[in-house]
């Protein structure tokens, strides 16, 4: 039986702390490969700082909460208007089943409709699984 994933912005239905408690549960992952990210461990204050102005995603399997990502617009110092991905994750009992990309691909449209001239994501340089992903899904390059 397949899952009704759905994609929207955070409703007000699910609070700030549901968000960084499956961002805790999600980087934990990470953490005990040695990659300590801030979302693995960040406040809920700090959650809703991050987000900032930007755009809060969540990802629904039938109707409950799965999956999580941030979409900032900025501006750098030459004026070019550019996106910034952030605080992606996916709770781990409902991995493999796309959320991940359908999140990514949710704010790449975005940023499409925006006409941005870049978008920047970072990521710990031994996560070498979401490194391959972005340069073969997406043809991301490494810059720094």
């Amino acid at each position: 039986m397949s899952k009704a994933i759905e994609i929207i912005e955070k409703p007000e239905s699910i609070s700030w702390e549901e968000i960084t408690e499956l961002l805790h549960k999600s980087y934990a992952t990470r953490s005990k490969q040695s990659m300590t990210y801030l979302a693995s461990y960040q406040t809920v204050e700090k959650t809703i700082e991050r987000v900032g102005d930007g755009i809060c995603y969540v990802a629904l399997v039938d109707g409950k909460l799965a999956g999580t990502s941030t979409l900032s617009f900025k501006y750098n110092r030459k004026g070019q208007n550019y996106a910034e991905f952030c605080q992606v994750a996916v709770d781990p009992i409902y991995r493999g089943l796309g959320i991940g990309s359908k999140l990514t691909d949710i704010r790449i449209q975005k940023c499409k409709e925006a006409n941005l001239n870049y978008l920047e994501a970072s990521t710990s340089i031994n996560a070498s699984s979401i490194i391959d992903f972005w340069k073969t899904r997406y043809g991301a390059q490494m810059v720094g």
